[in-house]
């Protein structure tokens, strides 16, 4: 019975850590166009992005700046409510302490549901989260970064949403209806 028990740890582990890209089972949508050039680590500590998206959302692809061993950081996901302190002093709907980071990470985790969110990185160790100098992707909708409340005006978190590919089914961002989404 522990056995079983420990198996879904185990495969999230390994998701967590072996994994470099999505796998083929779902649709990416990219936050920001990337240029290798000219993008760079950013500190980790209190970035947010506030994402509203029209399916449920099973994942997250995220590249870090590795600076020294044993790598970690603190990805949660809030439920967006009334402004921006309302919803990080909720809490949050997952959440995860990623030990061991690589370069390039994949958190799967159980799909939320369509709606407006916010997803927060904190407490980093030896990394740094890669930041693109190019203004968000915006699909239909608004997508904002902060740092620690206020919106990040120099640039944006190299950060990809992993949504299950259904059939008739296409996922897409959208405009975020709180007023902690305005510029």
């Amino acid at each position: 019975m522990k056995r079983i028990a420990t198996l879904p740890l185990l495969l999230c582990l390994i998701l967590l850590t072996a994994c470099s890209s999505a796998p083929s089972e779902f649709t990416q949508i990219l936050l920001a166009h990337r240029d290798p050039a000219t993008d760079s680590p950013t500190d980790a500590n209190g970035v947010a992005v506030g994402v509203s998206f029209t399916t449920p959302l099973s994942g997250l692809e995220f590249e870090c700046a590795l600076t020294g061993e044993a790598a970690e950081i603190t990805v949660s996901i809030y439920k967006a409510d009334t402004d921006y302190e309302t919803t990080v002093g909720a809490d949050p709907v997952r959440e995860e302490r990623i030990t061991n980071l690589s370069a390039k990470l994949l958190w799967q985790f159980d799909a939320l549901p369509a709606g407006d969110y916010i997803i927060l990185f904190s407490n980093p160790k030896n990394a740094s989260l890669i930041k693109s100098v190019v203004t968000s992707y915006e699909g239909s909708g608004k997508i904002l970064h902060y740092r620690n409340g206020t919106v990040m005006t120099d640039g944006t978190v190299a950060l990809t949403l992993l949504f299950p590919t259904t059939e008739g089914t296409t996922p897409a961002l959208k405009t975020f209806t709180y007023p902690i989404m305005e510029q």
